[in-house]
């Protein structure tokens, strides 16, 4: 039986709020079959206002994006309200709270134009979180630039709305954060009522992205799905559910940390070095809690090194494989010499170097390069030379004996012209010869006078047995507390005599640490710790005690290979969450910038990075960008070759990291995609009903005694 023809239906998606494209190329590999007809989707076009993000989407979806910004004059003001009292310049109000001339908001055309002129079967809005996110505290999510943030929201619903008011898309998904539903219940109201009256069945509900995209991570998200009644009659069913998936899973198909095969998002971080010794003592599992109480004491950092390393060869053993960077502290590249150049006997190459030959042997070849260091280029030369005859340099004539003929160069050097003259100096008189003489200490002293000049005057110094001269014996003392002072005198400085005194008492308080439970002495003008007990021993956390997610959050957390990673979000790193893994598999091979010679200071930035092994036997490091979009989801084979158009966003990762936390996970988005093009299938093929065991996610009727529901709403 010849097979039926395979018929093929594109469907077509619109994306508000597309950011870097996750969504989209989620979307675009989601496909489904009913029966010999095929459906896969295709992007139509994607609005953001970040320009960065549209290269990215255009790239990622196949689709030329715009950048536009949804705000309408209200929500722009309100937004920009604190860049006035800001000292850096705002680029978007210029500093002034008011839209640039020339801005205008969006209407329902420039949509239309977004998605050049096609209309969609279904739209997707990730419209942005951050006033909604636990991550931000209760304060600032109520201030007016999140709450401007918030109502794009009902804004974006209400263009989708307007653009294609004639022909409106068939189905709809709203993707956020599951804390929309306590910070923007108000806003989700009156977006279901909107739907609603435009003919929507809507339905909300909260998913782990992770599960249905199966995924290494867990990502529960806030999901409005809503089903145009009149057009798709059939039920739209949940996406089936995936295993989720351990962190190890996916990074052990990637390379390791710092390989330039990695690319550029695949470097390490650079942190402190106090940072790296922190991550090393949380076990995996824990975080930043599990310091409290350590004993450090207990521990310590063990230099190690590879197999091999400072290795030393013997003379006759054959040596391993030479690398390409073949050094002492890279592996056994040094070698036991037995030779001793120039000494070993039998080995005449270096016999002659710096040799001195004798006067009556015969001198070795005359080469280009004679020297004393090439050969036996030096003679052990008996005569005394043309310029010594005479034997009248440097010499010294006695008193007694005349001196040479005196020349134009009579000088020390140039014959005998130093005389050893007998006479006292200048000024000085012999006095029985006692010129510098030394009086014993039981001696008496020569007589004073007034030519006593100094020691070259006549025996005016002493032979002193005292072991310490008793004017000096009190310089820069220290009185005991119970002891006499010496006599105060004008000169009364420690340099002066005995004049410190060791104090037992510790100034009062200074630099005194107060128990938590116990009052404060009083609060002075000067009050520091060193000026009394002006410090306190405080149990608390040294954050804002409002702020409970630092104490939920598992920051510094570490995460085992085998164990499922959180929800990546925009602002993931170490410190802000449990974002480092602990790493079993055996890492690149150390090269002498690994290995810490001494240790470094807390603050110190270490690049490259060091490779530090924890009690566990694992290295506790840092997840990188390129394993985050993993965790994502996302093509990290794509990222490694060429980074798109992220390449032009400087050194640090800060903007790569937050757009992969911003995207939906393209697989939880192909997964959606695939139960939407299925319902469609039905729906054209006039199917009103089917019976499956998924869970229906929009139905036509509530049917609360046949099927088993969970979400919370669920419309007619």
């Amino acid at each position: 039986m010849t097979p039926a023809a395979t018929d093929f239906v594109d469907l077509k998606h619109f994306q508000f709020f597309c950011g870097s494209g996750g969504m989209a190329l989620g979307f675009n590999q989601g496909h489904a079959r009913v029966g010999a007809t095929q459906a896969r989707w295709r992007c139509i076009g994607g609005i953001d206002v970040s320009p960065t993000a549209i290269k990215d989407f255009t790239r990622l979806s196949g689709v030329e994006g715009t950048v536009l910004d949804l705000f309408d004059y209200d929500q722009f003001r309100d937004f920009h309200a604190a860049c006035v009292d800001k000292k850096k310049r705002c680029p978007g109000c210029s500093n002034t709270g008011n839209p640039p001339v020339g801005w205008r908001p969006v209407t329902a055309e420039d949509i239309r134009r977004a998605a050049h002129g096609e209309r969609p079967n279904a739209v997707a809005l990730s419209a942005p979180c951050k006033g909604f996110s636990g991550l931000l505290n209760k304060r600032a999510a109520g201030s007016l630039r999140y709450q401007a943030l918030n109502r794009l929201t009902l804004r974006g619903i209400r263009l989708m709305l307007e653009a294609w008011a004639d022909d409106p898309p068939e189905l709809i998904i709203f993707e956020n954060v599951p804390r929309i539903r306590q910070r923007g219940r108000d806003l989700l109201d009156d977006i279901v009522h909107e739907l609603e009256m435009a003919g929507y069945a809507v339905a909300e509900t909260a998913h782990d992205c992770g599960e249905l995209g199966g995924l290494a991570q867990h990502r529960p998200r806030y999901l409005l799905v809503a089903r145009l009644k009149a057009k798709v009659p059939a039920f739209l069913y949940e996406p089936q559910k995936k295993r989720v998936r351990a962190v190890g899973e996916v990074l052990s198909e990637m390379p390791l940390p710092d390989d330039p095969a990695g690319g550029q998002m695949h470097r390490s971080p650079l942190l402190e070095w106090r940072t790296w010794v922190r991550l090393a003592l949380i076990p995996a599992g824990g975080d930043w809690r599990s310091l409290e109480g350590m004993d450090f004491s207990q521990v310590g950092i063990q230099r190690t090194w590879h197999a091999g390393v400072l290795g030393v060869h013997d003379w006759k053993s054959t040596i391993g494989v030479v690398p390409s960077r073949s050094t002492p502290t890279n592996g056994a590249f040094s070698v036991a010499d037995p030779r001793q150049r120039g000494v070993l006997a039998g080995d005449r190459r270096f016999n002659n170097t710096f040799r001195i030959v004798r006067m009556d042997e015969p001198a070795g070849a005359v080469t280009g390069g004679g020297g004393p260091s090439a050969g036996g280029q030096a003679v052990a030369d008996p005569r005394s030379g043309t310029s010594w005859e005479g034997k009248a340099k440097y010499r010294v004539t006695r008193m007694d004996e005349p001196t040479g003929a005196v020349i134009a160069v009579s000088s020390t050097g140039n014959g005998a012209f130093a005389v050893a003259d007998d006479r006292p100096p200048l000024g000085v008189v012999e006095r029985d010869g006692h010129v510098y003489g030394v009086s014993g200490w039981g001696d008496a002293a020569e007589c004073i006078t007034s030519a006593t000049g100094g020691v070259g005057s006549g025996r005016f110094s002493v032979q002193d047995p005292r072991e310490e001269v008793p004017s000096f014996t009190n310089l820069c003392r220290v009185e005991a507390w119970d002891g006499p002072s010496h006599c105060v005198v004008g000169a009364s400085r420690p340099a002066g005599g005995a004049l410190s005194v060791q104090d037992p008492r510790w100034g009062g308080g200074r630099d005194g640490v107060l128990e938590w439970s116990e009052p404060a002495g009083t609060v002075q003008g000067d009050s520091y710790p060193s000026n009394g007990a002006f410090s306190v021993s405080d149990p608390r956390v040294g954050m804002d005690i409002d702020r409970v997610n630092f104490r939920t959050q598992r920051h510094y957390g570490v995460i085992g290979f085998n164990e499922t990673s959180d929800t990546v979000s925009g602002s993931a790193c170490c410190d802000n969450g449990n974002w480092s893994g602990a790493d079993p598999r055996e890492h690149c091979e150390l090269t002498p910038n690994h290995l810490i010679v001494s240790l470094p200071d807390d603050d110190e930035q270490l690049d490259p990075a060091p490779i530090i092994i924890a009690l566990d036997g694992t290295r506790h490091r840092p997840f990188t960008t390129l394993e985050l979009a993993a965790l994502q989801g996302l093509p990290w084979q794509l990222f490694m070759l060429s980074p798109m158009a992220w390449s032009g966003r400087g050194k640090g990762d800060t903007t790569w990291r937050e757009h992969v936390g911003n995207m939906v996970p393209p697989p939880t988005a192909a997964a959606i995609a695939s139960v939407m093009a299925h319902c469609l299938l039905l729906a054209r093929a006039g199917v009103r009903f089917v019976l499956s065991a998924e869970p229906i996610w929009v139905q036509r009727i509530a049917l609360s005694m046949a099927i088993g529901r969970t979400d919370e709403r669920a419309s007619a």
